[in-house]
């Protein structure tokens, strides 16, 4: 229920969810193109979509066309070094870590539903553009600092656990994958 009454957020003609919603009136507030955003609608996406598919609940269908839908919308988005931009629909937007992590599980998600390999290949071009921007510490780096609010982006870029934990799950996701290979 959560997930259509997002709906109202939607780009109208597009998949992208505005980073927040006026609920009384369905105002979109904020960008459509964050791509932490974006990430944060998708996660929530894939892990309905998770336990709907492992409950063999009906609904699971629909989570999986919109998985699909924003996975394909994204995929040109892409930058040249498989990550994406704070900002997906720019191409001149600096890369960003947390939602290129969360791409990379959206197209994980996105390969598992529909086997093909475009998504398989995404999801692995984002773990290797995070390898490129983690440090020798192991501390992913290039993470857009915390919003102020709805519409106030952060011009910070730097460390951030949840940048960490995002990535770390990719990562042991597609070593899975490649296990099963």
């Amino acid at each position: 229920r959560q997930v259509e009454e997002y709906d109202a957020a939607l780009l109208a003609g597009s998949s992208f969810p505005a980073h927040g919603f006026e609920m009384d009136r369905g105002y979109p507030l904020g960008l459509y193109d964050w791509s932490r955003g974006i990430g944060w609608y998708a996660l929530g996406l894939c892990e309905l979509y998770r336990l709907m598919e492992a409950h063999g609940r009906p609904e699971a269908a629909g989570m999986a066309k919109r998985i699909l839908s924003l996975s394909r919308e994204l995929l040109p988005l892409r930058k040249r070094n498989g990550g994406f931009g704070w900002m997906v629909a720019r191409p001149e937007s600096v890369f960003e870590s947390s939602g290129t992590a969360l791409m990379g599980l959206l197209m994980l998600t996105a390969y598992h539903i529909s086997g093909e390999s475009c998504f398989l290949d995404a999801a692995f071009g984002a773990e290797k553009t995070l390898m490129g921007v983690t440090r020798r510490g192991g501390a992913l780096d290039m993470c857009q600092g915390d919003t102020k609010g709805i519409g106030m982006y952060s011009d910070v870029w730097g460390l951030m656990p949840f940048a960490q934990g995002m990535a770390l799950r990719l990562s042991v996701e597609l070593n899975r994958e490649e296990g099963e290979g």
